[in-house]
């Protein structure tokens, strides 16, 4: 199940972020973090749903859901944002990544987004792959040891015929 992220799930969010191994955690935030600081948990659950917006995923368990993966996307400019996906390690290689992809494209769309980026590590292959997947078309510029993949969500691959 996907649904939005709320301000007031900060349980999800530290859920998430204990399912990443250190090297996950690297990848996405581009940095070794041990754990997330008060001031950086609180902005990134700070959602508005429309300039701010993060859809997490959830795993149905004997214990009731159990969040596994956020996507989140910022509005850089009119038309603009950027985006940003961390799944737990134990759920990679599963769909998750794609499937929470897929919709904020979809969401993207919806809230009148032309053009998506993400900057992810050259070293990230794997989130490489997952963007250009979903998101096919689009330039990928390489400066500053950063890969920036651009797309157009409602050119992805989910729209596609």
């Amino acid at each position: 199940m996907i649904r939005e992220l709320r301000p007031d799930d900060g349980t999800i969010l530290d859920e998430v972020f204990a399912g990443l191994s250190e090297r996950s955690r690297y990848l996405r935030f581009h940095s070794p973090l041990h754990r997330l600081s008060d001031r950086f948990r609180a902005t990134l659950l700070d959602v508005d749903g429309r300039d701010r917006l993060a859809l997490v995923a959830l795993v149905c368990t004997p214990d009731g859901p159990r969040p596994v993966g956020i996507v989140r996307l910022s509005r850089t400019g009119p038309g603009d944002a950027d985006i940003a996906i961390a799944v737990a390690d134990a759920m990679h290689r599963q769909g998750v990544g794609r499937q929470l992809l897929t919709a904020l494209g979809d969401r993207a769309a919806e809230l009148g987004l032309t053009r998506l980026t993400a900057e992810i590590l050259p070293e990230n292959t794997a989130a490489a792959a997952l963007f250009r997947a979903v998101f096919p078309h689009g330039p990928t510029r390489r400066g500053g040891g950063i890969l920036t993949l651009t797309c157009h969500p409602a050119e992805g691959a989910h729209h596609s015929s």
